[in-house]
C-alpha cells in the first residue's frame, strides 16, 4: 500500500525523466557540435577534453547542461565559439 509521500515520489517521476532526457539531447547537441567545429577555439579545446574519453566529454557536456537548465551559473566551463 503506498501512502502520501510514497504517492508523491511516484508523481514527479516523470519529471525526472523529463529533465534528464532534455539534459541528455541538449548535452549530445552541445557535444556534438563542437566536436564537428573547424576552429581551434571550441570548449573541449579550450578546457581541454579533446582527448579525454568519450564518457568524460559527455558528463562534461551534461554538467553545461544542467547548469543552463537550471541557471546555476556557469563556474568552470564556458561556452567559447
Amino acid at each position: 500500500m503506498l501512502g502520501g509521500g510514497d504517492y508523491f515520489l511516484l508523481s514527479i517521476l516523470p519529471l525526472y525523466g523529463f529533465v534528464f532526457m532534455t539534459a541528455h539531447i541538449f548535452a549530445c547537441i552541445w557535444f556534438y557540435v563542437a566536436s564537428i567545429s573547424k576552429e581551434d577555439k571550441n570548449w573541449l579545446r579550450n578546457f581541454d577534453y579533446a582527448d579525454d574519453d568519450l564518457f568524460d566529454r559527455y558528463m562534461a557536456s551534461l554538467y553545461y547542461t544542467y547548469t543552463t537548465l537550471t541557471t546555476t551559473g556557469y563556474g568552470d566551463i564556458v561556452p567559447v565559439t
